[in-house]
C-alpha cells in the first residue's frame, strides 16, 4: 500500500475511471485482496484483532493527526510526500484493524438489531448512490454553507434509504429480489 501511495498516486488523480484511475484501482484492488485473506484465516484473525484493537486506535489517531499536520503546515515535496504516504498507508490499516477489532468485540453476538442492519445492508448499499445525487442536484445552488448541506446529505440519504427499505422494499415482495433479498 505504501508503495502504491507514494510512487502511483502522485501520478494519478482519483476519478474512479475503470480505465485510467491506476492508483485507486490497484489500492482498492489490494485491500479487497487482503480483506479476502484475513478473512479466510478467520480462526486466527478474529481472536488476533480483537486483543490489538486499542493499539490500531491510538497508532490510527496519531498517524491522522501526523497527516494533519503535514497538510495544515508543511509545503509538498519529495520527503514531505514520502513522509505523508507512510502515515496514510498506516492509517489506513489501523483503521480498518480498528473496526475489525470493535466490531468483533461488539457485534459478535445475535441481536435483531444487527440482524435487521445485514438484511438492510445490500438495499441501501444499491439505493445510496441514487439518492445522493438527487440530494445534491437539489441543493447544489443553495447557500447554506458546508455544515448545513453536509447534514442534509448524510442525513437525507440515510433517511430517504431507510424508509424505502423499510416502507416500500421490505413491504412489497415483488421486489425484494431487486434489492438482493429474499422474496418471503
Amino acid at each position: 500500500m505504501y508503495l502504491y501511495e507514494s510512487l502511483l498516486e502522485p501520478f494519478f488523480e482519483v476519478t474512479h475511471n475503470l480505465v485510467w484511475d491506476w492508483f485507486n484501482f490497484i489500492s482498492s484492488l489490494t485491500l479487497f485482496f487482503y480483506g479476502f485473506v484475513l478473512i479466510s484465516v478467520k480462526d486466527s484473525f478474529w481472536p488476533a484483532i480483537r486483543q490489538i484493537k486499542s493499539t490500531t486506535l491510538m497508532i490510527g489517531l496519531l498517524c491522522y493527526a501526523g497527516q494533519l499536520f503535514i497538510w495544515l503546515n508543511l509545503e509538498d515535496s519529495t520527503l514531505v510526500h514520502f513522509t505523508e504516504a507512510l502515515l496514510k498507508s498506516i492509517n489506513i490499516w489501523a483503521w480498518i484493524m480498528t473496526i475489525f477489532g470493535y466490531g468483533a468485540q461488539w457485534l459478535h453476538r445475535p441481536s435483531a438489531t444487527l440482524s435487521y442492519a445485514n438484511r438492510a445492508v445490500y438495499p441501501f448499499y444499491i439505493l445510496h448512490p441514487t439518492i445522493t445525487v438527487i440530494l445534491g442536484y437539489l441543493i447544489y445552488g443553495a447557500s447554506w454553507g458546508l455544515l448545513p448541506k453536509a447534514a442534509i446529505m448524510v442525513i437525507g440519504t440515510f433517511g430517504i434509504a431507510f424508509l424505502l427499505y423499510e416502507f416500500v422494499i421490505r413491504r412489497w415482495s415483488f421486489l425484494r429480489p431487486l434489492f438482493g433479498l429474499k422474496s418471503t
